[in-house]
């Protein structure tokens, strides 16, 4: 379950003898004896035993703390939290005061027990501080309670609580760590446990499996009932994932008895549910109709009970009994804690209704169940109308979900879960020939993330520092009771929480429009917006989404589309042929002939049927890895490659191309063109010194008037991230690396690399940055998201346009290519054009070596194609010209003056 396992240990009362008078040891006396006492009767007597201390002027050393801290204790177990966190907070202002007064320990244990009043108020944010606060001075100075593990548990729960699974992940790993140090087996076990639910939410089975006899094992002696029956239940739930169906009935018949015997009535329901699915999934009817009645006679649980008709849906929908599972699924949605009382079986709950539900992924998996139902006759029109509705409240739903979502490894997590829904909606939309819908659902399926972080970032500066704190903080708190399955008794809580952040964000529209028009921009913009922005440098968009069941194709040129599905085991063949090729220069030397059949293959299969409808320039947007198009042949007999006849770019997606295009350039102020190559790397011996990068550089900066360079040790990675971001234009020439199974590409400077998450997010004048460094347009691909390169890392912070690389390029060659596109895109020629006929030069001087795509096709431009804006001082040379004519007049007129003064001088 996703309860905290976490026990309030009224900790040690043992007498603090350092230092202590007869009235210390008298009052440490009475604490011992005030813990026996009922709650009611310790905050009687910690109030009268407070005054005393006053009376005697004892306010400022570890007894008079600890008094605060026991009292704060009894009074958070009588509900009185407000009054418990404020005695606390004056514990620690006295012990930080007067830091003689109390040990360190002291100090440690007071935040972590504020930490947990402030998780149990709805702080989050704040709680996370103090249980951190408490972490690293449980760690300066040890101390006999385990704070430093204890609180790396309760953060690893608190993330998990609040879908941040990686990092919840990372505290349980080190409380693991400090736990074993100190030979803490409770701790051990708890932060094992949390280990294992963050690995598992995850979808890291495998792993899961290799922890749990450990934790079982510890269990039997450091566990109370009630915790082992949650480890029961994991280990059940890990049980069905492995499809080890007996073994997993067992361990929740053991959970069963545990939550019976110790009358944990609200987790014996949900587990009477996993009984009933799991004797299903034996094919135990007599059981399962069993475990049915207990289900429904223990559950008081709306989601444990929409559960439960979801899973006689899910076993109907195997039987083909697709009516029946529809009334099953129908009836899921009615149970789920929300009023919506349908009039017939298609009809869906509105999306405000889902919003306001705490557990949103209970709504998911049934409307989605509807929707592909629905949409499996694809001659009812009827039908895939309500099921691309439904598949519309699902992304609406996803949305909801995805801005509650905290780290970005869940939310990666999510969007690959995601990919069924986007391929079924656009499959209906494929047979509705619905092509403003399939365009739509084709945007909502790449680069979200990345376009919630160009918003974000072009957001950040219209809200103050201290707004923003508080949007995340209230974003946290619903996050965190959106993921409680404490249902019923934080139901009322959730409500509240999202209450209070609809209305704050409603505030925000009001008084912070420009930040609420960047940060809540979730629009997908119409077929006619999209026309509109072609048309304007006659271009056209290639859109192509890799399913499960087939590639679809959306192109759009100014004046109209065409949706296309391609056979998808075709497609992978020849694209697998085709990517085998461009990798490997030597395969490609040695079977040229072959490779411009595959290369013509390929053209056939996806792009010869849509020339049509394709302009000179053609913008390609998928989410998987990039395919070179420019050097697909037209014909399969000679090389006649396609970028003789067409320019291209490449986007994540059409929205961040639109956005990122019309992002109004900063200031006009600093250098225009900035150079930056380390050239040599002694602190890796095996990367090679480019010798030579520096004289590109300086070749490349005279085609600029307002120029700077960072060559040599002046290429420092800190002197980097601090020019980089005011120059419109950036060259970096370097060393990087990058493959498609490491999620960290990494681009070298002068005394260290430049990794994927160390490009911060601030606000750029950058136009256009050129990666002169092997392979940053590649990395690890995430389903739904897109390829994570050092090329999506700088656009994410708002640079338009980017050249990136491949695969390994020759120095020289990159060079040459470097200063032909610069040289071109310094007189505002469109930047796929100046990069299109910067290849066809190369193509028509190139020996045969270096006619092969290995050469010259993998650089690509991400992003916007459109020109460079003028260079603010580009008629310096008129300056210049005007201020020598000057001179030279100044002159001839002086020498006048001085020829006629010398002609009227009488001698």
């Amino acid at each position: 379950m996703r309860r905290l396992i976490f026990i309030l240990v009224f900790l040690s009362v043992t007498l603090h003898s350092k230092c202590q008078t007869s009235f210390n040891q008298e009052v440490w006396k009475h604490f011992h004896e005030l813990v026996s006492l009922p709650y009611k009767d310790q905050v009687a007597g910690f109030e009268k035993l407070k005054n005393k201390c006053i009376q005697q002027k004892i306010t400022n050393d570890t007894t008079y703390t600890n008094l605060l801290f026991l009292y704060a204790g009894a009074l958070f177990a009588t509900n009185n939290t407000k009054q418990a966190v404020s005695l606390l907070e004056e514990a620690i202002v006295i012990s930080v005061r007067y830091p003689k007064g109390t040990p360190v320990s002291y100090l440690s244990k007071y935040h972590f027990y504020l930490g947990y009043y402030k998780a149990r108020q709805g702080h989050f944010e704040l709680a996370i501080k103090h249980y951190d606060q408490a972490y690293r001075l449980g760690l300066e100075q040890p101390n006999k309670w385990g704070i430093p593990a204890l609180a790396c548990q309760a953060l690893a729960h608190l993330y998990y609580e609040s879908q941040d699974y990686k990092r919840g992940l990372e505290y349980a790993l080190n409380g693991i760590r400090i736990a074993k140090q100190a030979g803490d087996s409770i701790n051990l076990t708890k932060n094992i446990y949390e280990e294992c639910i963050n690995l598992n939410a995850l979808d890291s089975v495998r792993e899961v499996e290799l922890k749990l006899p450990k934790l079982l094992d510890l269990a039997k002696s450091y566990a109370t009932d009630y915790e082992k029956g949650i480890y029961y239940k994991l280990v059940g739930d890990i049980n069905i994932k492995k499809q080890r169906y007996n073994t997993a009935l067992l361990y929740f018949l053991k959970a069963a008895k545990l939550y019976k015997k110790t009358e944990y009535y609200a987790e014996l329901g949900p587990i009477y549910v996993d009984l009933y699915y799991t004797s299903g999934l034996l094919n135990d009817k007599v059981n399962a109709q069993r475990f049915e009645q207990l289900a429904l006679t223990y559950n008081r649980d709306q989601y444990a009970l929409s559960r439960l008709q979801n899973i006689k849906a899910s076993q109907c929908k195997k039987l083909r009994q697709f009516v029946k599972a529809q009334e099953y699924l129908q009836q899921a949605i009615i149970l789920l804690p929300i009023v919506f009382n349908p009039t017939d079986s298609f009809k869906n709950p509105t999306a405000q209704q889902l919003k306001n539900l705490s557990q949103k992924d209970y709504a998911f998996t049934p409307l989605l169940d509807k929707a592909e139902i629905l949409s499996l006759d694809k001659n009812n029109k009827i039908h895939l109308d309500y099921a691309l509705n439904t598949y519309l409240l699902l992304d609406t739903l996803v949305d909801y979900i995805r801005w509650q979502h905290q780290g970005m490894g869940t939310k990666l997590f999510w969007r690959e879960k995601l990919n069924s829904l986007y391929e079924r909606a656009i499959e209906t939309c494929f047979h509705l020939n619905d092509l403003e819908k399939a365009f739509y659902f084709l945007e909502k399926s790449r680069a979200v993330l990345l376009l919630d972080q160009l918003n974000s970032n072009a957001a950040k500066s219209f809200l103050s520092k201290e707004e923003a704190e508080k949007e995340a903080a209230l974003r946290m708190q619903v996050s965190y009771y959106q993921n409680s399955e404490e249902t019923n008794e934080r139901l009322n809580d959730f409500l509240q929480a999202q209450a209070t952040l609809d209305e704050y964000v409603k505030s925000l529209e009001q008084r912070y429009p420009r930040y609420y028009e960047y940060r809540y921009n979730n629009h997908v913009p119409k077929l006619s917006v999209v026309r509109a922005y072609l048309a304007r440098g006659q271009q056209s968009l290639l859109s192509y989404y890799e399913g499960k069941n087939g590639v679809y194709v959306l192109v759009i040129n100014p004046k109209t589309s065409l949706l296309k599905k391609i056979d998808l085991d075709v497609y992978n063949k020849q694209g697998q042929q085709l990517t085998a090729f461009l990798s490997d220069r030597h395969l490609l030397n040695q079977q040229y002939p072959e490779y411009l059949k595959i290369s013509n293959y390929f053209y056939q299969l996806l792009f010869a049927p849509l020339k049509p409808y394709l302009t000179s320039r053609v913008i390609i947007a998928t989410s998987n890895a990039i395919i070179p198009f420019a050097a697909l042949s037209v014909s399969a007999k000679q090389a006649d490659y396609l970028v003789n006849h067409y320019a291209f770019s490449y986007t994540y997606s059409a929205r961040v191309l639109i956005n990122n295009s019309g992002r109004s350039s900063a200031k006009n102020e600093g250098i225009y063109f900035l150079g930056v190559a380390p050239v040599h790397f002694p602190y890796k011996s095996s990367l090679a010194s480019l010798s030579t990068s520096e004289n590109a550089l300086n070749a490349n900066r005279k085609l600029f008037y307002s120029t700077s360079l960072l060559t040599n040790e002046e290429a420092r990675k800190s002197s980097f991230e601090n020019q980089w971001p005011q120059a419109k234009v950036v060259q970096l020439i370097s060393h990087a690396y990058a493959d498609q199974k490491s999620a960290e590409p990494a681009i070298y400077l002068a005394d260290s690399s430049l990794s994927l998450k160390d490009i911060s997010q601030q606000q750029v004048r950058t136009q256009l940055l050129m990666l002169s460094a092997c392979r940053t347009g590649i990395g690890k691909a995430y389903k739904g998201e897109g390829v994570f390169s050092l090329s999506r890392g700088f656009m994410g912070t708002g640079v338009p346009s980017i050249f990136s690389t491949l695969w390994d390029i020759n120095d020289q060659d990159a060079y040459i290519f470097s200063h032909k596109i610069l040289s071109k895109a310094s007189k505002q020629i469109p930047l796929d054009i100046a990069l299109q006929k910067t290849q066809q030069e190369w193509l028509r001087k190139a020996d045969r070596s270096s006619l092969l795509p290995n050469a010259w096709a993998g650089i690509i431009l991400l992003g916007s194609s459109n020109a460079l804006p003028e260079e603010p001082h580009n008629n310096r040379w008129f300056l210049y010209t005007a201020a020598i004519f000057l001179l030279l007049g100044g002159i001839w007129f002086a020498l006048r003056s001085i020829r006629h003064s010398l002609g009227h001088r009488k001698f």
